[in-house]
């Protein structure tokens, strides 16, 4: 699967060419003409990297990063500022968390490179799953202290696939994927309901959604519902999601690791007791 760009730039003959650019890199080029309409494209499939005009009609290139960077499903995504050259839109624009930026006029072939330089540092920083775009573990963790140094009460679900190796080994790992694919898009739908949330890719079948504990088993019931209804378009009928959902109180002992024994535990138990045909939830949140 080719890596994803979303290009927000009003002046189509620039916006052509660059995708015409980052084509012959083998990316996947997604265009959208104002910054309303590239936040929502943005956040309807978060993409692997976003070329972003500041000067835009409506919402201006600096607010629809502030956007990005201020949704879980975008916050990670790197972004590539094109800019009239004004020193005062650069300094916002990195302040707000901007990974590059060009002056135009450029050269479409260094935007393609910096783009690229872009979603190789991403990846390397966050540990990002190359098959979801999902937060990997590094984030995770560094996350779930973020979460534990704040204090209050806050959830921990620990989503897992079941059968999952049996289905990969019959079917192939090109299936495999769709499924780790499709999975990773009901939970982003799940958590895009839910205030303060975070989601990551623990990595192979496993998921790690963080929110506030009241909408914890809301949240995970929903989507063992989702799962089995739509069980993936029929992709893989065989298979079954088995949620852990545990609460931590404040700081609570231990780090990430003790919380992630504790998750893994909880699933242990709830495996035992999961029916074939439906998905399940097991939670600790009262």
């Amino acid at each position: 699967m080719s890596e994803r760009v979303l290009v927000v730039e009003d002046d189509p003959l620039v916006a052509q060419v660059v995708e015409r650019t980052l084509a012959g890199r083998g990316l996947e080029v997604q265009r959208a003409a104002t910054g309303e309409e590239g936040l929502a494209a943005a956040r309807r499939r978060p993409p692997d990297a976003v070329v972003l005009d500041i000067n835009l009609p409506g919402q201006d290139g600096l607010s629809v990063l502030r956007d990005l960077r201020a949704d879980f499903r975008t916050g990670l995504v790197p972004v590539v500022l094109v800019t009239g050259g004004d020193s005062e839109d650069v300094a916002g624009g990195l302040a707000r968390g901007a990974d590059d930026f060009l002056s135009k006029p450029f050269d479409p072939r260094e935007l393609a490179a910096r783009v690229q330089s872009a979603m190789r540092r991403s990846r390397r920083d966050r540990g990002s799953s190359p098959l979801t775009g999902l937060a990997g573990a590094p984030t995770i963790e560094a996350e779930v202290e973020r979460r534990r140094a704040g204090g209050g009460r806050w959830a921990l679900l620990y989503a897992d696939i079941d059968r999952f190796k049996a289905f990969n080994d019959a079917r192939g790992v090109a299936a495999g994927d769709a499924v780790i694919r499709s999975t990773a898009d009901l939970l982003r739908e799940a958590a895009a309901r839910v205030p303060d949330a975070f989601l990551g890719h623990v990595g192979g079948d496993d998921f790690v959604l963080l929110c506030p504990c009241e909408w914890a088993v809301p949240a995970a019931e929903a989507l063992a519902s989702a799962f089995d209804r739509g069980r993936l378009g029929r992709l893989a009928p065989q298979v079954t999601l088995s949620i852990a959902v545990l609460a931590v109180d404040g700081a609570g002992p231990g780090g990430y690791e003790t919380l992630a024994a504790r998750a893994a535990e909880v699933k242990r138990r709830l495996k035992k007791r999961t029916a074939w045909c439906r998905s399940a939830v097991l939670s600790s949140c009262t």
